[in-house]
């Protein structure tokens, strides 16, 4: 049975439960050995590997993954689609050289953004934490250390492929709904939560992003709404997000909102038990796909999306789908005069998670990418070597990563030892 490193930052993330989830299902065909790099993390263990997956997240504790990366180079499944918020805090926190950042983003994507980048940066406008994070992605600096990528939504696989010319595969999500271990038997009552009322919920990692600030000024401004449901919010969120949310809801005098903040896995499932609309807006999308999303589905919630990204792959009637504020408040009055819907998307959400999202999925097709695409993954860690070593002589190239200028470079490479590659297995 082969080996294979499976590297994660934590299992208290969603990453975390995407392991869980699959690793009983591929351990029956690998020897899976699973590396947290936050629990005493020894990259050169991953030098006994000759194939290693990287989880890559758009977070500060995918610092030491990437780190791994750039020595020992694997399969790196890419979560998210932008990774810019984690090479602002690889830049700005870690190596604490800002000006590296800059020239990054520079040769990546011209002088103009930098010096737009910087004004706002200077404003306190930090772009990674706005849509921009979606125009420079940054994610071109990951493809060096590739020798395979792979994808969970079909239309960012087509963004990448434009991008990175290595093997890239899209694989669903390995999704289990009996994992959750959800409590049916807590009530509404329990939760000390209205009989009469719609209950919407919200939960997560709460930023500008999802859109929380804007469902609640609708319910302020619209009586007939603001009569029918009660909303709670779960989740850490940033301070200034907080207050900003604290102000809508003091402004519109709203009394059926509930702000929990942080809450344990168990109370979030038992909030979800009981609500009749998940709200999981994102202004723009910038997850590969939602872990969160297919979570409800699973339970037979209805969820509502914003029309972008991975939701938009989904079938328009497992979810209740808007393109802006315009059709949120459309679509809450539309649930409002006819809650039964609810139950209805609920159903078919249910059925299509549990039909098109088994783990055994994502084991089949990743079993394939080993076994078909084996001497491509060699001839890109042959390929990467070459583009280190060119780098590596290339000084005013930051951090050593350049992929965009050395793509042409790359392909004259190919071009010479492509054939030798073709009938030589390089370790």
């Amino acid at each position: 049975m082969n080996k294979l490193a499976w590297v994660i930052p934590s299992f208290k993330t969603g990453v975390g439960k995407y392991t869980e989830t699959i690793q009983g299902v591929l351990s029956q065909f690998v020897d899976l050995r699973i590396y947290i790099t936050k629990e005493n993390f020894n990259v050169d263990e991953l030098a006994k590997f000759s194939t290693i997956v990287y989880h890559l997240g758009n977070s500060r504790e995918n610092v030491m993954s990437y780190m791994a990366i750039k020595k020992y180079p694997g399969i790196i499944v890419l979560h998210d689609r932008t990774y810019h918020n984690f090479f602002a805090h690889y830049y700005f926190d870690y190596l604490k050289k800002p000006n590296l950042y800059y020239k990054a983003l520079s040769i990546l994507y011209g002088e103009p953004v930098t010096q737009y980048a910087k004004r706002e940066n200077e404003l306190g406008r930090f772009i990674w934490e706005t849509e921009d994070c979606i125009k420079y992605p940054m994610r071109e600096l990951i493809y060096p250390y590739a020798t395979a990528i792979v994808v969970h939504s079909m239309n960012y696989l087509e963004i990448v492929r434009n991008e990175y010319k290595g093997v890239i595969i899209y694989l669903p999500l390995p999704f289990e709904a009996n994992f959750l271990g959800l409590n049916r038997k807590i009530t509404r009552k329990n939760l000390k939560l209205p009989e009469d009322k719609i209950i919407m919920y919200s939960y997560g990692f709460m930023s500008k992003n999802r859109m929380i600030e804007d469902v609640l000024r609708i319910i302020g401004e619209e009586d007939e709404i603001r009569n029918k449901i009660f909303y709670v919010i779960a989740g850490e969120m940033p301070y200034t997000y907080l207050n900003e949310i604290k102000s809508v809801v003091s402004n519109y005098k709203l009394n059926n909102i509930r702000i929990c903040g942080f809450l344990s896995d168990k109370e979030l499932y038992e909030y979800l038990s009981v609500a009749d609309l998940c709200v999981n807006l994102r202004r723009y999308n910038a997850e590969g796909a939602s872990w969160s999303v297919l979570e409800q589905m699973s339970y037979g919630k209805a969820v509502l999306v914003m029309d972008n990204g991975f939701f938009s792959e989904l079938p328009d009637d497992v979810l209740l789908k808007i393109k802006n504020t315009k059709e949120l408040k459309e679509k809450l009055f539309k649930i409002i005069q006819n809650p039964a819907i609810l139950k209805e998307i609920g159903i078919k959400a249910k059925d299509y998670v549990i039909k098109n999202f088994d783990p055994r999925f994502f084991t089949e097709g990743f079993l394939f990418l080993l076994k078909n695409f084996y001497i491509h993954m060699n001839k890109k860690i042959f390929l990467n070597k070459l583009l280190r070593e060119i780098i590596e002589i290339t000084s005013w190239v930051p951090e050593k990563i350049n992929n965009k200028i050395l793509s042409e470079t790359a392909k004259e490479i190919f071009e010479v030892f492509g054939r030798a590659l073709e009938n030589e297995n390089i370790n």
